[in-house]
């Protein structure tokens, strides 16, 4: 893929917490990236590890160090400091293949009505981990990992729900459905998110199935209070 002039500005939004393990891996992954002017940001949430002076190693990162609030904060603080008309988020242990905002934005420059673009992404798992079966063939990335959106789509569905601790990006895209927003698909990996024993769903499993449940009551609650679902009619023959 050729390189786009780099006149859109995207702001790639990375929230940490004690992950000096793996962030320089994802800032150079977003760092490599063509294409676009990039504006790299990174919340630090409250780590007590070398997170932040990693970070303020990067030429081009800005750091924003906050007490610990949570990943869901840690991203809405990113926007708020977000300079792009485009918006990405990457977790501190994850990645990003070569070309991927490259290619996201001429996706949604082909489609000017779509409100957001998603690639595909692979799951894999790190060496000397063991986190049970691994499905690592590539799927659709409803995860924040493989979204990049334009800035006022975000603005429209508003900022992370800071009430569920591990599925506000699950919330977010719940959202974004109820408003009909529109995505533009990228049928590429471009987004590698990486399997270990630190990882935070893993890590909560019970947190994340109540928060499952929160957040499905809560779009079931939506749509009925919007209509859009409508009693079943069992009609006798």
């Amino acid at each position: 893929m050729t390189d786009r002039s780099p006149s859109a500005r995207v702001s790639c939004i990375v929230p940490v917490h004690n992950g000096a393990t793996f962030l320089a891996q994802a800032l150079t992954s977003i760092l490599h990236q063509r294409g676009a002017e990039l504006d790299v940001i990174v919340v630090d949430d409250g780590s007590s590890d070398a997170s932040g002076a990693i970070a303020a190693g990067f030429d081009g990162v800005r750091v924003h160090r906050q007490a610990q609030a949570g990943v869901a904060a840690a991203r809405n603080a990113g926007v708020v400091l977000a300079r792009g008309d485009f918006i990405a988020f990457l977790d501190a242990d994850d990645l990003w293949l070569p070309g991927k905002i490259a290619a996201q934005l001429a996706a949604l420059e082909a489609d000017p009505a779509a409100d957001y673009s998603l690639t595909l992404v692979r799951h894999i798992a790190m060496d000397g981990e063991k986190p049970g079966p691994l499905d690592d063939s590539p799927r659709l990335g409803r995860l924040m990992q493989c979204l990049l959106m334009r800035r006022a789509a975000f603005d429209r569905v508003g900022a992370f729900d800071t009430g569920t601790l591990t599925r506000a990006d699950q919330d977010w895209f719940l959202r974004a459905d109820a408003l009909k927003l529109r995505p533009a698909i990228v049928e590429e990996v471009l987004a590698l998110r990486r399997i270990h024993g630190s990882n935070h769903s893993l890590a909560n499993a019970n947190q994340v199935i109540d928060d499952f449940l929160t957040i499905a009551k809560r779009n079931l609650d939506r749509r009925r209070k919007e209509g859009a679902l409508r009693p079943v009619h069992h009609w006798s023959t």
